[in-house]
């Protein structure tokens, strides 16, 4: 397999040792990296401007890995941004992996400039007050930032605390793109693969086992998991097809163990007509339609939806938690074919954000099934094992979910904060409603 090229981009005298680490951890990856600093930087003929050969060599690069400091850097003219961003941007363009990592440092400053600038009329003015407690030398990196996490696809960035916290950050980064390549040779573990590639850490200490009654697959599916999670053995370099291929039946089984759970619960709302049926789920799924409908797991899971949903007569809910109002708009289309895809089957879809989730349920432990007051299958992402709290095992776990489900339809009751959907629209009507709606 050809060894991919890395781009370094950042401003460079004040990262010179985030720069450094970086590429020699890509070295000893296996990877090819290049930054302006080193020896295998091309310059070509050397005649071109110096901005116009980083773009080229963006060009020529598989992966972009940009870092935002304190440091504004050189300026492109005429356009108000910075090198490092029209790096960025000539990624995106010319649709390279970007991988933006931002100092936590810098994150908070710009919380702070944002507070500041409700009380003066322009940017130059706030900054100017707050400057002397500032190590960012421009506000003009608070507007890169912005203007990052409100483009459309591309808006995620880590932030770290230190140089060892990005390194882990880049290698889990890299971990994600090491699936990608494999991918065309085992897609059914497209569970892991899509949490991985939005840089969602693996959190395997959330698994408790004494809630799992499949714990034997799910122990073999923690065993190759753990690769990725031990950074240091670096173990997922050599992860072969034939070990792909378990994780891909384990976590099929998993998925159809959840769905079999799921439909016993289902099975209980139709016996007691005072019972409701219920699930979150994440903004992953809804975001990667292509890669999850390569699952068959998730293909049964479709079937598993539409069974349920005849058997509930209207008694089933699903609750789609996204980051924010925003994500909800630039999503539209594909959240409204979800939607419209709930309604056919009889299931009536909820939109809101995590923010209405009234406990510190951890992102991990969100996607579920339930059974109101009775039983809650929670499906770990992005592992993919599973958990089923009951009342007789654990019922202030499965309080936590019911607490926040019937919080959220009562915000859906009240159409502030969560927005439920009961009948068929047009898309041009979902559009408005979201639009004017306050999430």
């Amino acid at each position: 397999m050809r060894r991919s090229l890395v781009f370094i981009s950042s401003t460079v005298y004040d990262l010179l040792d985030e720069r450094k680490a970086i590429y020699d951890m890509l070295e000893d990856s296996g990877y090819i990296p290049t930054a302006n600093e080193y020896a295998n930087f091309d310059l070509a003929d050397g005649k071109s401007h110096s901005y116009r050969i980083c773009l080229d060599n963006v060009e020529k690069s598989d992966i972009v890995v940009a870092i935002l400091g304190h440091r504004l850097g050189g300026v492109v003219f005429g356009k108000g941004y910075s090198i490092t961003f029209q790096e960025i941007l000539h990624a995106w363009r010319k649709n390279k992996i970007v991988y933006i990592f931002c100092k936590q440092s810098v994150a908070d400053e710009r919380h702070l400039f944002k507070q500041v600038l409700k009380h003066f009329p322009s940017k130059e003015e706030a900054f100017r007050s707050i400057k002397t407690s500032l190590k960012s030398d421009s506000y003009m990196i608070f507007d890169n930032i912005d203007r990052i996490t409100k483009s459309g696809k591309h808006n995620w960035i880590s932030f770290y605390t230190d140089k060892d916290d990005l390194l882990n950050k880049v290698r889990g980064k890299l971990i994600a793109y090491s699936l990608d390549k494999l991918e065309a040779e085992s897609v059914n573990y497209t569970g892991v693969i899509d949490m991985l590639r939005r840089g969602t850490d693996l959190r395997i200490e959330l698994y408790d086992n004494t809630y799992d009654e499949n714990r034997d697959k799910s122990a073999e599916v923690l065993k190759i998991l753990s690769s990725f999670v031990d950074y240091d053995k670096k173990a997922y370099a050599s992860i072969t097809p034939s070990t792909l291929d378990k994780l891909k039946r384990y976590y099929s089984d998993n998925t159809d163990y959840a769905n079999t759970k799921g439909m016993e619960s289902a099975e209980l709302a139709t016996a007691k007509d005072t019972k409701i049926f219920y699930g979150f789920d994440t903004q992953m799924e809804l975001n990667s339609p292509n890669i999850w409908m390569k699952d068959r797991s998730f293909k049964r899971y479709l079937l598993f939806t539409g069974k349920c949903a005849r058997k509930e007569r209207n008694k089933h809910y699903r609750v789609f938690l996204f980051d924010t109002g925003r994500f909800i708009l630039d999503n539209a289309l594909s959240i409204y074919n979800t939607v419209s895809t709930h309604l056919d089957y009889g299931i009536t879809p909820v939109l809101t954000t995590y923010s209405n989730i009234l406990h510190n349920i951890p992102f991990d432990l969100v996607n579920c099934n339930a059974l109101l007051g009775e039983r809650v299958l929670v499906v770990m992402l992005p592992v993919g094992v599973t958990m089923l709290f009951t009342k007789h095992s654990n019922r202030n776990k499965l309080r936590l979910y019911d607490e926040s489900f019937e919080h959220i339809l009562s915000l859906a009751t009240k159409s502030r904060g969560a927005l439920r959907i009961d009948r068929h629209i047009a898309y041009r009507d979902f559009a408005a409603l979201i639009r004017g709606f306050e999430f």
